[in-house]
């Protein structure tokens, strides 16, 4: 074996914590020596030791998702000197996380590690390799065969007992690195178990005892009631003779019978394959209609899209209203009932089977999403490119996963992502002034170029791009802000409204014709299509200073995640797939360009209207003068190969053309989408979106667009009005009429957010009544802090309705708020 270097000591370099550690803190920091060297040891002080939520944790990459290994108190208390660690690079991160409940208390002697460069190692033969083995250099060599050697695979080369012990010893082997990338590669191992040989099965014992101890680690006791299947209950009970006068433990044992009706709705693993059948055996009874509708992509999603929306009201109504409040795993089959009229057009694809095989349909469901609700925060999410991963199978079944069960998980990743204030330093509060007439000054000189525009946005972006992102992971104060906002010239108290008018006012700016950071999509341009009020991220804007606002503008997305802010961003499909990592589709370039689709659906399929030479082509398509170039959002020309302009579409060549110009589109503001989705991963953990839909993404970031009046009208309260008022009839009457973007509107007047509420609502609306010997002359004034509105006692739907739009209209600039 030969060296390739030596072990200097000038290149060794020593990192620790204060001793004693403080118990509430978080950072990270790189570690890089000259990449000369390919590999580091890690030897740990013999002193470290660590308090019970306290780690500190080893990553190959910057944003520390992939782990090398950790070091928490479970380790440093064992009694055993904590073993050296390998790193199999020049460089690696690492992140320490106190969060420890008595701050004052001397929690431990924290951590103090060295970093060692290592010679390089190089096998000069063959046999070499089994006399000085490399883990990296096994786990690339298993890798190599796992993904690309399918033929040796099928012929059993690594499956087999001996390879599967190595792995399963590994794992049982206490402070060992990697052992993430073990695991990864046991799950492609036996992501095929057909290929083991008869004889030569693996023994599975050994993998779930490794689960159990885990999960011991990780278990406490249950909360509430607990379930137990089966009518039979054994329990042994273990005391101490010293155990002096304590109470001991009393437990009630209920036995529940339950309705055949309600049977299915706890269907077991081993009810699902008779439970299959069935539902198999209902389709082949259907009429040849219905056959050709079985179940479907396009079909689970408007039966999960139906549970979604008869559970959705759940987290924000009181425990005593009926059946709506459940959670989607607590609904039975029967309660799978369509209404021909209200859900015709959401449930169109159901409405034709029968009621026996939609509630079927939704107990398989109703399994899986009741598996995936107990297991769901343990499963590594992070790889959903590979085939054999399981994240890779949750992301093509995200469909069928109820919205509430994804919202859980993403709740937990915002708790875990907290930054308390202690270890963010209290004292570093982001400020910012906001200045209107700046704003209008700088519109009315049509400053619409992000270097030299002063709207709301920019200015926001020139106080807060370089503040420390972790402040924005903070949680909002009791006033529902996150930084203070004060517009320049306005005195008063802000209690959140001024915030929410602020943030609001930002994202507005985005997605206006004053400031060009976006642009109106196509549809929108030619008023044609959906999504007219959609925009796209000008790809002409790639200045380092326009970058970094896409980075802010993914920071402001993450903001309004983890603060449900509901920032109206108007983006379409095309953004929030891309931003959640998803392939994209002609249905999302059609969504924000139906007009080019249809000329590129003309070109490619010409030959059904006779087209079949390379004369009629020419002929039929003169008028357009095709080159291979293509028009982008911002009606740029863009060459789609070198020197397009100069190549002529044929008829041989169309499919060619339509090809490359559907991709140059979809991907012509991918750069500054990747801005934005790393100004995103600042404050989120992007790995936790992988199951959404980008539907739900929207919902969770911006709201629902949909201004439900029922729902607002249960969070309603009244001052001097009571609920049958003729006054406060009109009102609901008059805004019932109104489209959903006027309701939209004077939910802004009222509240400075552009949506209602999602899930517990802060606080109820006030309708308040409005005195003064002239108030049925004067305008409806709002209280934004409060979410409260001053409504004159109108006495016709006419004045209710001319007045709310004078509202709306003149209200949304900053006069009538009070």
């Amino acid at each position: 074996m030969a060296s390739d270097g030596t072990n200097e000591a000038s290149a060794i370099q020593e990192f620790q914590s204060l001793h004693p550690y403080f118990g509430r803190c978080e950072y990270a920091r790189g570690v890089s020596i000259d990449s000369s060297y390919r590999c580091l040891r890690i030897v740990f002080d013999h002193r470290c030791r660590l308090g019970t939520k306290s780690k500190l944790t080893f990553f190959t990459d910057p944003e520390c998702e992939d782990r090398i290994g950790v070091v928490d108190n479970t380790m440093t208390t064992s009694g055993h000197l904590l073993p050296d660690l390998i790193i199999h690079s020049h460089q690696f991160w690492f992140r320490f996380v106190a969060s420890e409940e008595n701050v004052m208390k001397d929690n431990g002697y924290g951590y103090r590690f060295q970093v060692k460069p290592m010679a390089n190692i190089r096998w000069t033969k063959e046999t070499e390799v089994l006399a000085n083995p490399s883990l990296e250099w096994a786990c690339w060599v298993l890798k190599l065969l796992l993904n690309d050697a399918t033929e040796l695979l099928t012929h059993g080369a690594v499956h087999n007992r001996k390879i599967y012990g190595a792995l399963v010893r590994y794992l049982r082997s206490p402070g060992a690195p990697f052992k993430g990338r073990v695991v990864r590669l046991l799950q492609q191992l036996l992501n095929h178990p057909e290929f083991f040989p008869i004889d030569n099965v693996p023994e599975l014992d050994a993998l779930e005892s490794i689960a159990r101890l885990a999960l011991t680690r990780e278990s406490g006791w249950p909360e509430g009631v607990i379930a137990l299947d089966g009518n039979e209950l054994e329990y042994t009970f273990h005391a101490n003779e010293n155990a002096g006068d304590h109470f001991g433990f009393a437990a009630t044992v209920t036995a529940l019978g339950i309705p055949k009706e309600k049977q299915l709705a706890n269907a077991s693993a081993t009810d699902m394959e008779s439970l299959l059948q069935k539902l198999a055996g209902s389709q082949e009874g259907l009429d040849d209609a219905s056959k050709e509708a079985r179940w479907t992509e396009e079909m689970d999603l408007q039966l999960v899209d139906w549970v979604n929306n008869h559970v959705e009201p759940a987290a924000s109504l009181p425990t005593s209203t009926p059946a709506m409040t459940r959670r989607s795993i607590e609904l039975h089959p029967t309660d799978i009932r369509l209404n021909q009229t209200l859900d015709g057009l959401r449930c169109s694809k159901l409405l034709g089977l029968p009621l026996e095989s939609l509630q079927l349909r939704f107990a398989l469901l109703k399994y899986l999403n009741l598996s995936l609700h107990h297991c769901l925060p343990l499963i590594d999410l992070r790889d959903t490119k590979s085939s054999w991963t399981i994240a890779h199978r949750l992301r093509q079944l995200s469909h069928c996963i109820f919205f509430d069960v994804k919202s859980t998980l993403v709740e937990a990743a915002i708790e875990a992502t907290n930054v308390s204030v202690e270890s963010s330093n209290a004292q570093q509060t982001a400020r910012i002034t906001l200045d209107r007439m700046q704003a209008l000054e700088s519109r009315d000189d049509r400053e619409v170029e992000p270097s030299v525009s002063e709207c709301f946005f920019a200015q926001a972006f020139r106080q807060l791009h370089q503040v420390d992102p972790a402040l924005f992971r903070r949680q909002i104060d009791s006033k529902g802000r996150l930084f203070s906002v004060k517009f320049r010239g306005e005195e008063g108290v802000d209690w959140g409204g001024v915030y929410r008018e602020g943030a609001t006012s930002m994202v507005d700016d985005l997605f206006s014709p004053h400031f060009n950071l976006f642009v109106l999509c196509p549809n929108g341009q030619h008023d044609t299509g959906n999504n007219r009020g959609m925009y796209l991220p000008n790809p002409k804007c790639t200045s380092p200073v326009a970058m970094q606002m896409f980075v802010f503008v993914g920071q402001l997305l993450g903001i309004s995640l983890r603060t449900h802010g509901d920032f109206p961003f108007m983006l379409p499909s095309l953004v929030w797939k891309q931003l959640l990592g998803q392939s994209l589709t002609r249905a999302d370039l059609e969504g924000t360009d139906a007009m080019l689709i249809q000329m590129l659906d003309g070109i490619a399929n010409c030959e059904n209207d006779g087209i079949s030479t390379e004369e009629e082509f020419a002929a039929a398509f003169a008028g357009l003068e095709l080159r291979f170039t293509a028009s982008s959002c911002t009606g740029e020309e863009l060459d789609l190969i070198p020197r397009g302009c100069q190549r002529t579409v044929e008829f041989h060549n169309r499919l060619e053309y339509c090809r490359l110009a559907e991709r140059a589109r979809l991907e012509e503001c991918s750069a500054q989408v990747a801005a934005m989705a790393q100004g995103l991963a600042t404050l989120f953990p992007r790995r936790v979106l992988t199951l959404l839909t980008w539907q739900e993404l929207e919902i969770l970031t911006c709201g629902s667009p949909k201004i439900d009046l029922e729902l607002w009208q249960r969070h309603t309260r009244y001052d001097g009005y009571v609920e049958d008022d003729p006054t406060v009839q009109l009102f609901w009457e008059a805004l019932a009429e109104f489209s959903d973007e006027q309701r939209a509107d004077f939910v802004r007047f009222a509240w400075g957010r552009s949506r209602l509420p999602r899930g517990k609502w802060p606080q109820p609306f006030k309708l308040s009544k409005k005195g003064g010997r002239d108030a049925i002359r004067s305008l409806p004034v709002a209280h934004t802090c409060f979410f409260s509105v001053e409504l004159p006692p109108y006495t016709s739907r006419e004045t209710m309705r001319s007045m709310l739009l004078a509202t709306i209209t003149f209200g949304l600039g900053g006069i009538l708020m009070a």
